[in-house]
């Protein structure tokens, strides 16, 4: 029984993690902008642009 609730938790992490995924592609977003503050491999962003970045998500999440 426990092997089965295993496999059933593997498989709803394999969903939800295909269509974050899924998502992240159709959005052409980065592991930083879904996971604020999570380390991802090699996105170093400039301070500009990283200002940049917050004042778009500002502007589109008061909409």
């Amino acid at each position: 029984m426990e092997l089965e609730q295993a496999r059933l938790r593997q498989e709803a992490v394999d969903q939800g993690t295909a269509q974050i995924m899924a998502v992240m592609e159709k959005y052409n977003l980065t592991q930083e902008d879904v996971f604020p503050g999570s380390p991802s491999k090699g996105s170093t962003i400039k301070p500009k642009e990283s200002k940049t970045l917050s004042e778009m998500r500002q502007y589109f999440n008061r909409r």
